[in-house]
């Protein structure tokens, strides 16, 4: 957890739920999800598991925030052996699922909301320069490469023994 949230009433409940859950998902993310995704058929979280009021979705494009999440040991190895050297934030890291080749799954309703001082910069007061505009078809080439990297992924990882048989049980 980090410093910016704040507990839903179901905090507790939510925390036995994926206590239950976690061994099997490797990585749950406990915070809200990024609607912009819904929006998009192929990057949409899928449900993989509905049961004791929450639903256990798939992510197809995680969000880039790690306010709240639960992992499992093992899924942490295979962060860390992917890990050896860092171009950006650590977030930037769990999100790549195609590098380290986790499932990244979350709840809903979340276990957490997210602080309101956290939605505001925490920078303040600084002037965007010229460079900006000179750099954003580059950062707009990058997201839509990465964007494409997830889809390709969750597509091949929608069909892997694990969470294949998750949806096998949401299906019947």
């Amino acid at each position: 957890m980090e410093d910016d949230f704040r507990i839903t009433p179901g905090f507790l409940h939510a925390l036995d739920y994926i206590e239950g859950k976690i061994d099997e998902c490797g990585f749950i993310r406990m915070e809200p999800l990024e609607q912009r995704w819904a929006r998009n058929k192929n990057l949409a979280p899928v449900l993989v598991n509905a049961e004791d009021g929450y639903r256990l979705l798939y992510q197809r494009m995680p969000s880039v925030r790690l306010t709240g999440y639960a992992i499992s040991s093992k899924c942490a190895l295979a962060l860390v052996r992917v890990s050896d050297i860092f171009a950006g934030p650590v977030d930037f890291v769990v999100r790549r699922c195609w590098v380290h080749g986790q499932p990244l799954f979350a709840i809903d309703p979340p276990a957490i909301q997210l602080a309101k001082e956290s939605l505001s910069p925490t920078i303040k007061g600084r002037k965007k320069s010229f460079v900006r505009h000179v750099i954003m078809p580059m950062r707009l080439t990058y997201r839509y490469i990465e964007r494409q990297r997830a889809v390709r992924h969750s597509a091949r990882q929608l069909h892997t023994p694990p969470i294949k048989n998750m949806l096998k049980t949401v299906a019947a």
